[in-house]
């Protein structure tokens, strides 16, 4: 019997620290900070109603527009959230906050609203999903925020007495910002370009094909003129031998004659 305990404790710990080990290769895989700019840092805020069953019905408006900046050397996001209407594009009311995060673990940290601390929140993973739970500072209200997939994620309100009082749904959009100078035509200077220079490169090639020719030619043009005048020695020297030849010959007959 004693041995039978042990072994259903052993089982209870292995088990146990199998599913602790789960959750924290999840929370190492999970990472709100990245989430909440991957892709596309901007949201609808659509209020939600929370139904007899249980079930959350999103209003089809949206209420909001939230978009996230990260801000370069450090964790922290800035946010933005304003109201819009989507028939004018006229945009209303603006409030700006920020998300510190921690700077070793990006599933803790703060919302601030200017100087205020709004909530702190803790991310856990349960079944896949990130939840944190906590208390809104101003108020002490509950409140829980759920992240159910990588392009949406609810905020919850309950009241003192534990009901739920509202329930924001939060779900990524694209936006087609205008481009730069470089994305419109970076393109067509870098074509113009390596035209220019394939243009360069080969007026280059030409001329100096055409040197190399001159260079030649001149070379050619020069081995003539030398034959020429080697020519023209041997010419001279078989005339002098001619010459001599002839004067020794009427040398010669003179002597005779005498």
């Amino acid at each position: 019997m004693r041995l039978s305990a042990l072994i259903i404790a052993l089982i209870a710990t292995i088990c146990f620290a199998t599913i602790f080990v789960a959750a924290e290769e999840d929370e190492k895989q999970f990472n709100v900070r990245s989430l909440l700019h991957e892709q596309t840092k901007y949201y609808t805020i659509s209020a939600a109603k929370l139904q007899a069953d249980n079930t959350i019905v999103v209003e089809p408006q949206p209420i909001r527009t939230l978009f996230f900046a990260p801000q370069n050397t450090t964790t922290t996001l800035k946010a933005s959230t304003y109201t819009n209407n989507t028939e004018t594009g006229e945009v209303g009311k603006t409030v700006d906050f920020v998300v510190n995060f921690d700077a070793v673990k990006n599933n803790t940290g703060s919302v601030v609203f200017g100087e205020e601390v709004y909530c702190d929140f803790s991310f856990i993973m349960v079944n896949h999903v990130a939840i944190s739970t906590g208390v809104i500072k101003s108020t002490g209200e509950q409140y829980q925020w759920t992240i159910p997939a990588h392009d949406r994620w609810s905020f919850t309100i309950f009241d003192k007495s534990g009901k739920v009082k509202a329930v924001y749904v939060a779900k990524k959009f694209f936006l087609e910002e205008p481009k730069t100078f470089m994305q419109s035509y970076g393109t067509y200077i870098m074509m113009f370009g390596l035209m220019a220079l394939n243009m360069w490169i080969q007026t280059k090639t030409k001329n100096m094909q055409q040197n190399q020719a001159e260079r030649d030619g001149t070379a050619v043009n020069a081995t003539p003129a030398a034959d020429e005048f080697v020519h023209t020695e041997n010419q001279g020297n078989k005339d002098g031998n001619k010459g001599g030849a002839n004067t020794a010959q009427n040398t010669k007959a003179k002597s005779k004659k005498d």
